[in-house]
């Protein structure tokens, strides 16, 4: 199914094979002849051996610059995450491959390189360091062939010609051209999330019989389930980094394109109790209170102690404010069956949510597993997720997680010509069967007997980590005054429930009696006489 599109000035453009839903077809032959006289020609780059793209050829080889979504797939485990950095190494980041792949195969102009403002490059989600993907998608204008939908083949023509310049483990699974206005981030619906875990992490060894197997299955879907709701999840990620911008530097900077934005980090606060880690550590002991000039002396002797692993705000602290973008939306969080691949026993998690923030997933894992062995309370879970609770939480390894799949909104805006009607089911980015397939082959071929080694090679990692994880028990003088705080907390919210049921209640008894005495006969007004 095609899609026309307009380029600034209002010419019409090509006809193109997408992966949107609705049906877009009947525009399709009465618009491949008008742009075939309106758009400028390249060189054919879905058939020919990839070369690299000389200034010189550039100027001779006429190309058009569409806005397209790139679906990629990669295994993290040798790079500092996706988002580029252009203070790394090259090479160092998902995003500096791809941009340097993409300019090789013509897709970038030598002008535009190294600047991704310039193409309007923007992401639907970032991975920290060591998480893969499996859909990933990535909108750039680039310069590509106008053929390059032409034999509706979702633009693997010209994502092959893209893959040549990558390693083996990044792949783009298919090119789909998109409106003006999409935006992958914010057009990004929900995103789901799996995770690789070692069945031994919950107590499922080869010896474990299969009664006790969908016992200790059944018992971690019941945990994992504490996580579903709309919740502030500020123990589960660097508070520090979704905080509100309040300096008037700050404003001018939040103002910057979108990229900037996005990809700007806060200055991490002393008062911050969330762990000052970057993406490869492990989040050891957080570093919570902080001793300043104005530190007293009893003070100073009550921060010199080890911090608390869980303590309550009682006063709202201004220094140490939650706010709406800590808030997120967990639809579900699933456990399956066990699996075993290549000798390795595991539990495939899959968590469905808006938005993750940083390391939020794998500390959710983290707790998850510690509560199955009874290091952490099951209450644990629901206290650490109210505004004044205050929680060290242990976080996974990275090497078990990767993005699953995504769901995006319908555009806003369908191009259409002029005098067609309008659409009621408007289409949206999605995976077509041919790029689903291409997604499904990687995720056979080369992520899953990676993850799998890597978990296989790095058993003494996971028992580290479980040997670690007894350092995150809390005691029990610690979690009494917590979670009697947190229930005399919850009591007053129930009530403030119940006076606002009972003063709608009331409202509405007073309503309905100023009804009925309106139009009652004694008091009935005569509208039709305005004496």
């Amino acid at each position: 199914m095609s899609i026309p599109a307009t380029r600034a000035g209002g010419a019409t453009a090509s006809a193109f094979s997408t992966t949107f839903r609705g049906s877009c077809s009947i525009w399709q032959g009465e618009y491949t002849t008008q742009c075939l006289r309106s758009r400028r020609w390249m060189c054919s780059l879905g058939t020919s051996v990839p070369q690299t793209v000389s200034p010189s050829s550039l100027s001779q080889c006429k190309s058009i610059k569409r806005k397209v979504a790139l679906w990629v797939g990669y295994v993290g485990t040798d790079y500092k995450g996706l988002q580029i950095q252009r203070t790394s190494a090259a090479g160092q980041t998902i995003e500096q491959e791809l941009e340097t792949a993409i300019f090789r195969a013509g897709g970038i102009l030598e002008s535009n390189f190294g600047s991704l403002e310039k193409v309007g490059w923007m992401r639907s989600s970032r991975t920290d360091k060591g998480v893969h993907s499996l859909s990933t998608v990535i909108s750039l204008k680039i310069e590509v062939n106008p053929e390059a939908w032409g034999c509706n083949d979702d633009g693997i023509g010209f994502a092959d010609k893209i893959n040549q310049y990558l390693p083996r483990t990044i792949k783009i699974f298919g090119i789909a051209p998109v409106n003006k206005s999409f935006d992958p981030r914010r057009g990004c619906r929900t995103r789901t999330y799996r995770y690789l875990l070692p069945s031994a992490a919950v107590g499922v060894t080869e010896s474990t019989s299969i009664e006790e197997v969908q016992q200790h299955i059944s018992r971690f879907q019941i945990i994992l389930s504490s996580f579903v709701g709309h919740y502030p999840y500020h123990n589960y990620t660097i508070r520090s980094q979704y905080r509100k911008k309040s300096s008037a530097s700050n404003k001018k900077d939040s103002m910057k394109h979108d990229i900037k934005q996005e990809d700007s980090q806060l200055p991490l606060s002393v008062s911050d109790y969330s762990s000052d880690e970057d993406e490869s550590c492990n989040d050891e002991l957080s570093s919570l209170p902080v001793l300043s000039t104005s530190t007293s002396p009893k003070q100073a002797d009550e921060l010199s102690s080890p911090p608390p692993k869980i303590f309550w705000l009682h006063e709202i602290n201004i220094a140490d404010k939650i706010f709406s973008a800590h808030f997120r939306t967990v639809f579900s969080f699933t456990c399956g069956g066990l699996q075993n691949f290549k000798g390795l026993q595991f539990l495939e998690l899959n968590v469905h949510g808006e938005s993750f923030m940083l390391h939020q997933i794998r500390k959710m894992i983290g707790t998850a597993v510690a509560v199955m062995r009874d290091v952490l309370p099951l209450d644990v879970i629901p206290i650490s997720l109210s505004c004044s609770a205050r929680v060290v939480l242990p976080i996974a390894p990275s090497e078990g997680l990767f993005l699953a799949s995504n769901d995006f909104y319908p555009f806003r805006t369908l191009l259409r010509p002029r005098g067609a009607p309008q659409m009621e089911n408007l289409p949206k980015l999605e995976m077509s069967a041919k790029v689903l397939e291409r997604k499904e082959k990687f995720w056979h071929d080369v992520l899953r007997p990676h993850m799998v080694d890597l978990l296989q090679n790095n058993k003494a990692l996971w028992e580290g980590w479980l040997e670690l994880l007894e350092r995150r028990r809390i005691c029990e003088s610690e979690m009494q005054p917590v979670r009697r705080a947190w229930s005399e907390w919850r009591l007053q919210v129930e009530r403030q429930k119940m006076g606002q049921k009972a003063s709608m209640e009331n409202g509405e008894k007073v309503g309905d009696a100023v009804f009925r005495m309106v139009d009652s006969k004694d008091h009935k007004t005569d509208l039709t006489n305005p004496l």
